[in-house]
């Protein structure tokens, strides 16, 4: 959080990324202390995601994605460099969030195995 003295009204979460989507939800209902259908945005940096593998995450014909936010129609997912932002409601994010790093994981596991052998 900033300090009193700034006048700023941005909070800054580090930790695990798999602990970032509840500590959001978390600071920002009782920040606020009101319903979570305001719409946000989160970038994800997991590890670095490579401009080379966005294509697969993204899918055929945006595929992945498609069926990724299909029940979840506020949420929008682009592609930036190195990382992925997400923007919709917060409940929503948090379920993309957890797909998106599932499938860089799988995504990263199916290519170190393809290299080894």
């Amino acid at each position: 959080m900033p300090p009193p003295d700034v006048s700023s009204d941005t909070i800054i979460l580090r930790g695990e990324q798999a602990k970032l989507g509840p500590a959001l939800i978390s600071v920002y209902s009782k920040t606020n202390n009101v319903k979570t259908d305001h719409m946000v945005s989160v970038n994800i940096k997991h590890k670095n995601v490579p401009d080379w593998l966005h294509k697969y995450i993204i899918g055929k014909k945006v595929a992945n994605i498609m069926h990724m936010t299909q029940d979840l129609p506020k949420v929008r997912v682009d592609f930036i460099d190195e990382s992925i932002r997400v923007e919709g409601l917060l409940e929503e994010i948090y379920e993309v969030c957890k797909k998106l790093k599932e499938m860089i994981y799988n995504f990263e596991n199916k290519l170190l195995m393809k290299e080894s052998k």
